[in-house]
Formats: C-alpha cells, sequence, structure tokens
C-alpha cells in the first residue's frame, strides 16, 4: 500500500490449512533497485517484538475476474533474478490473513456447497448417517453439475448445520459449519463459543475454523479472511 500500481506485475496467493497464507509477486521487467515508486520494504520491529494486527492491506490486487485479493501482515523476502532478457523481482513469503472475493463460478468458491449462508470450513469432521439429503445442480463449466448435498443439523433457531465437503477441496474429512443469522455471523470471533464448543464436544477436540465465508448478492463470495 502507499505505492504506484505496476500494471506489468503478477503474483499467485496459495492458502493451506496447516501453512496458511503464501504468495509470490513478480515484477517481470524491474530490478530491486527500480522498485522505489511500486514497493518499500516492511518495517521490521526486531525479534522478540509484538506486531499489532495490521487492518490496512499491505498487497492489494486482483484476481482474473477483477475481483480484490488484499493480504495483510507479511513476512516477505526480496530475489532479484538477471538473464540475457534483462532484470526481474520476485517477492515472496507468508501473509498473516488475506481477503478475497470469487464469482461464483469461480472453482475456488465451492459456491453451491451450502446455501448461501455466513460459513466456515473445519477439517476432522465424518460422519456415517446424514440425516438431511438434497438433490442439487449448478452450473459448472460449459456443463451442469448434479450431486446430493448431504448435512446435520445443530440448532433449528437460528438454523446451523454442518454439510459434508462432497470431496470438492481435495481435504480430507472436511465440512462446512453455517449459520443463518446474520448478526451472529458478523462477530469478530466466528463461530461463537457455544457452537464452536458444542462442535469440539462432537469431534472429541478443539478443530480450526478456516476460512469464514460471506456470500454477497447472489453470484459472489466473499473471504474476510484467510489465515493459518
Amino acid at each position: 500500500m502507499d505505492c504506484e500500481m505496476d500494471p506489468s506485475a503478477n503474483g499467485t496467493v496459495w492458502w493451506h490449512p496447516e501453512k496458511g497464507v503464501t504468495f509470490s509477486i513478480k515484477f517481470p521487467t524491474r530490478s530491486s533497485h527500480m522498485l522505489g515508486r511500486y514497493y518499500r520494504s516492511p518495517c521490521s520491529a526486531g525479534a522478540g517484538s509484538i506486531a499489532e494486527k495490521q487492518i490496512k492491506p499491505r498487497w492489494i490486487g486482483q484476481t482474473a475476474d477483477e475481483l480484490p485479493v488484499q493480504l495483510f501482515g507479511l513476512d516477505e523476502l526480496v530475489h532479484e533474478n538477471s538473464s540475457s532478457a534483462g532484470f526481474s523481482t520476485e517477492v515472496k513469503g507468508n501473509a498473516w490473513s488475506a481477503s478475497a472475493e470469487f464469482a461464483r463460478e469461480c472453482p475456488l468458491s465451492f459456491y453451491d456447497q451450502t446455501p448461501p449462508q455466513p460459513r466456515t470450513f473445519f477439517l476432522g469432521f465424518s460422519s456415517f448417517d446424514w440425516p438431511r439429503s438434497e438433490k442439487i445442480s449448478f452450473p459448472q463449466g460449459n456443463g451442469k453439475m448434479q450431486t446430493s448435498r448431504r448435512s446435520i443439523g445443530l440448532s433449528a433457531s437460528p438454523e446451523v448445520m454442518i454439510y459434508e465437503d462432497n470431496s470438492f477441496t481435495n481435504l480430507p474429512n472436511g465440512a462446512w459449519l453455517t449459520n443463518e443469522d446474520e448478526k451472529c455471523a458478523a462477530l469478530t470471533s466466528y463461530p461463537p463459543r457455544s457452537i464452536a464448543g458444542f462442535v469440539s464436544f462432537l469431534l472429541g477436540r478443539r478443530p480450526s475454523f478456516l476460512v469464514p465465508r460471506r456470500f454477497r448478492w447472489m453470484d459472489r463470495l466473499e473471504l474476510p479472511s484467510m489465515g493459518a
């Protein structure tokens, strides 16, 4: 932030449940000495110091669908490369957290895994019996996917559900926790302790609730915070 936008820069952001958010940003035609207007090294407070949670993003960008991506609180390194074609610079590192928006048709949105309610993803949940099963269909590529969406109810009012992951995320024993109460889902700590505690009781351990998601409008999904 507080730098000029470089139209030639491009980057990749990865998320992993153990490694958290990692990223790589490339400046294909600039050496590290030519990044003054486009990049400033983060301030280092030194070993043993405590850093405050950042409110302003460190990096901003767009997805291929021109939707916003923001990275917060980074540990990053600058690598300069030289070849016969010229200089290039790559900034790589880890982000404390990230936010992004995905269009409904984007494979990373997993849009139709649950109804359009606030939700969070967690690992370690499996069940032989799913009391509720519903047939759903949604666009996929040039065709249409038809499948079953299975779930277990935790609360009737407000409706709190656990939905089967269906292996679309390629993560073992994943599940989605949904809550129809928008006020509850907007809390800083989501899910609330009562729901998190009950899920912990079901699993026999406290899980990490990852990637909270909010549905915006009817065709877009927002990930307000991805972290380790």
